[in-house]
């Protein structure tokens, strides 16, 4: 086909669209990118010579011959041509979309204050918690917006810090404290009047007596310091399943500072050996005294010979024709054993004094034992034992 006829063709088909309507039902095709057309015809210099059509390969289809109104497929190098016309008119068209301002010099001061705030939190931050971490979740539960009820948030202000040693137990604890077939309970301390006890209970839950051979003391603790300690004694024996009650005499300084305390079985080989002081003749003495009560014992190798005592009531006391009348009645009780000399020596200057002088080699075991004095140890007792003892019932030794 030579120019002319493609020159021909071009026109009739832009004459077609301009005549033809478009469908309401379609969609308008989109336009064929326009062909530059050379209206200008060339000189016959210029004008290729006539070639005959090749034919086509094996393979290649015939192209078809298009009609009026279609539009010819655009080849690839047309297609390449349109994406870079577009591409050059979209940058041709300048906006700002973002506009970089020039950064300032950071402050270094600010810098510094906010790691010397971080640092500063960051140390205080344990004890902060130590100090207001338990009040918070006592008093608030965050999880509910809900506070702690009362029974329970008392409940936890009661509890202590567990012992460390399992022996030790607090006075504050109600829960008994078991050896063997006995339980030790219902602990209370009490002042009358100056005069300071501790009072409890023992239980034999056991099938048998209990005759009291086995030694037990409460040991009173300054939390765990150990301040004191009394032997728990008694002439009588606990029935199986029966209960006792106990009182025993305590220090000022038991009663004030012990809040915790141990029930400790002993023999007397935890009894330590002790130094007797004083020599009257051929005994060695030891001389022991709680309140208005002094006892001096003699022994002879360290065995317990016999017993010197005197009790002195002033006559100042409010008492003291109650206790003048008590001291008559216990000295002619002790006269009437043999071995045993006792007197009441009575003054207008001073009060009474309650003499009594027991030879213990003369007294036997069974009629000391009678009299319920726990201060009078039998015939050749050990110095170890009548020490020990006596400190543990209440006397100042020495």
């Amino acid at each position: 086909m030579n120019t002319e006829e493609e020159k021909k063709i071009t026109e009739a088909e832009v004459k077609t669209e301009e005549q033809t309507p478009v469908a309401d039902a379609q969609p308008a095709a989109p336009a064929a990118p326009e062909t530059p057309v050379n209206t200008e015809t060339p000189a016959p210099e210029e004008m290729p010579a006539q070639k005959t059509e090749a034919t086509p390969a094996e393979g290649e289809g015939i192209k078809p011959t298009l009609g009026i109104g279609e539009v010819a497929p655009m080849s690839e190098e047309e297609k390449v041509a349109k994406a870079a016309a577009q591409s050059q008119n979209f940058n041709s068209q300048e906006k700002v979309v973002y506009k970089m301002k020039a950064e300032k010099d950071a402050n270094p001061f600010g810098v510094i204050i906010f790691f010397v705030i971080l640092i500063a939190f960051a140390f205080f931050l344990p004890k902060i918690v130590a100090k207001y971490g338990s009040v918070f979740e006592k008093k608030h539960n965050y999880f509910t917006g809900g506070t702690v009820p009362a029974k329970e948030e008392e409940k936890e202000e009661e509890k202590e810090e567990p012992l460390k040693d399992p022996e030790l137990h607090s006075f504050a604890d109600s829960k008994a404290v078991k050896k063997g077939d006995i339980s030790f309970l219902n602990f209370v301390k009490s002042n009358n009047n100056g005069k300071y006890e501790l009072a409890f209970s023992m239980m034999n839950d056991g099938e048998k007596l209990f005759d009291f051979n086995t030694k037990y003391y409460v040991e009173f603790y300054a939390g765990e310091v150990k301040i004191g300690e009394r032997l728990i004694h008694s002439y009588d024996s606990i029935a199986p399943k029966a209960a006792t009650q106990f009182v025993l005499a305590i220090t000022e300084k038991e009663y004030n500072d012990a809040n915790n305390y141990k029930i400790i079985e002993k023999t007397i080989d935890d009894y330590p050996i002790p130094t007797l002081g004083t020599e009257e003749g051929e005994y060695k003495t030891l001389t022991c005294v709680y309140g208005n009560d002094q006892l001096v014992y003699y022994f002879k190798e360290d065995l317990l010979e016999k017993i010197d005592e005197d009790i002195k009531v002033s006559n100042t006391v409010s008492n003291y024709a109650e206790e003048l009348e008590k001291a008559n009645i216990e000295s002619a009780r002790l006269r009437e054993i043999e071995g045993i000399d006792s007197v009441v020596i009575e003054t207008n200057q001073s009060g009474l004094d309650l003499k009594t002088n027991i030879d213990l080699e003369q007294v036997p075991t069974t009629t000391l034992t009678s009299l319920k004095q726990y201060k009078y140890f039998k015939y050749h007792e050990k110095a170890s034992v009548v020490k020990y003892e006596a400190k543990g019932i209440g006397y100042t030794c020495s």
